[in-house]
């Protein structure tokens, strides 16, 4: 089945919607198969793809800063689109964002990092390699949102 917005889809299954499975020709030759919305199923393996308190990755903007552990937080949503994902509501949080499998974003809230960090372009690689983002790379792409206490980097740090 398929409709235009999860609302749509979610009252055709509300009352029970059926589906034949058969053929028309001479009859009704078949069966009818319920329809079962697997949003809530969906979602609670969405929210598991990166634990909670997770280590991610290290952000280090030079010599004489000192380098933020990033790390998860809360499932925020999971969206269709990149450009719903950059404006999911993470509250005053960072945010990671996972596309898996292709076209899904999954959003998660992460820790702070200071205002120098924000001006990183990369991950610390040598500094993430025990990361979940950096030993995992079984994702289509992830990226970062770093916010501090004070702002947010306008541009998503694409991991990979």
């Amino acid at each position: 089945m398929q409709a235009d917005t999860i609302e749509a889809l979610k009252s055709i299954t509300k009352f029970g919607a059926k589906i034949f499975t058969g053929e028309l020709s001479n009859g009704l030759q078949g069966s009818w198969a319920s329809v079962t919305l697997l949003e809530d199923r969906v979602w609670c393996k969405a929210s598991a793809i990166v634990p909670f308190g997770t280590f991610l990755a290290e952000v280090d903007e030079g010599l004489f800063t000192v380098g933020d552990k990033i790390t998860s937080s809360s499932f925020v949503t999971r969206v269709y689109s990149l450009s719903e994902a950059k404006t999911a509501d993470v509250g005053s949080n960072g945010a990671l964002i996972v596309e898996s499998p292709v076209g899904v974003f999954n959003v998660y809230q992460t820790s702070l990092v200071s205002d120098s960090n924000l001006k990183v372009n990369d991950i610390d690689r040598d500094d993430s390699k025990d990361g979940f983002l950096v030993k995992n790379k079984s994702f289509e792409h992830t990226w970062l949102r770093l916010c501090s206490e004070n702002a947010c980097k306008v541009d998503l740090l694409q991991v990979y």
